[in-house]
């Protein structure tokens, strides 16, 4: 009998240390978490509210085009576009809101950096489905999501976070780049308009990439910074990609 109080004893000792400990670890955490805040520039104002206001309109928006633009025969493939897009907003707005624990911080970045390989291959999924009219189409296409979803669990379990801005920006143009076996099709069937707003999105995810590696310009450091300068560009690229969506769909309905 006193053995085995003795051994209750020891239990309840041990899990009241181990809980002091992980409470004397949490204070350790949230210490040295205030502390490299401390040391951290204050972001500008408007950081992360482009993908606020997206994230805040995309619900309307969404109605409005499938209701007025988009096409019956590529709802399915529109409604993953739109899926992915929205995530991808909520996960920056989300990261950008305040400046979380590390814990909190971690996760959040994961979820963002998880949420660019879906808006890679989301956002333009109704023009990749209508240019694949060939086995080599099919292959890269095929071969692009393999990447996007490797890609995409790998920054959610993987160290991805920690990679240097110019690599990440490396990853997401090679998770891109099959796109480029888009454009030679649309030009071989004459859809010039098509090719100018891929080639425009290229352009302006480009420009962004720099921007984001260079960490410059700064063009207002107390409202706006190099960070919302890329998301700008972003911003304008999806525009230009759903231009391209709808110009690309119905023109090939046209075609067949």
């Amino acid at each position: 009998m006193e053995t085995r109080r003795s051994k209750q004893a020891q239990t309840v000792a041990l899990n009241t240390s181990k809980s002091e400990t992980s409470y004397y670890t949490n204070l350790l955490k949230a210490r040295d978490a205030r502390a490299i805040w401390a040391k951290v520039p204050r972001a500008p104002y408007l950081r992360g509210y482009v993908h606020l206001v997206l994230a805040l309109m995309s619900p309307l928006l969404v109605l409005w085009l499938f209701r007025f633009v988009v096409n019956e025969e590529y709802y399915l493939e529109y409604t993953i576009a739109f899926i992915c897009c929205i995530m991808n907003f909520a996960a920056s707005a989300t990261l950008h809101y305040t400046r979380w624990n590390l814990n909190s911080l971690d996760l959040c970045l994961k979820a963002d950096y998880a949420c660019i390989f879906l808006m890679i291959g989301g956002s333009a999924l109704p023009t990749v489905i209508a240019a694949t009219t060939d086995d080599i189409t099919v292959l890269t296409t095929l071969i692009q999501w393999i990447g996007i979803s490797i890609g995409t669990v790998g920054a959610l379990v993987f160290r991805f976070v920690t990679a240097s801005p110019a690599l990440r920006v490396i990853v997401y143009f090679a998770a891109g780049s099959p796109y480029v076996r888009v454009i030679y099709q649309l030009y071989s069937v004459k859809g010039f308009l098509g090719v100018f707003y891929i080639c425009m999105t290229l352009v302006m995810y480009m420009m962004g990439g720099v921007v984001y590696a260079n960490r410059a310009p700064n063009p207002i450091p107390k409202y706006v910074g190099f960070h919302e300068v890329f998301h700008m560009c972003c911003a304008l690229a999806l525009v230009t990609t759903f231009m391209g969506n709808h110009t690309i769909t119905n023109f090939m309905i046209s075609m067949s």
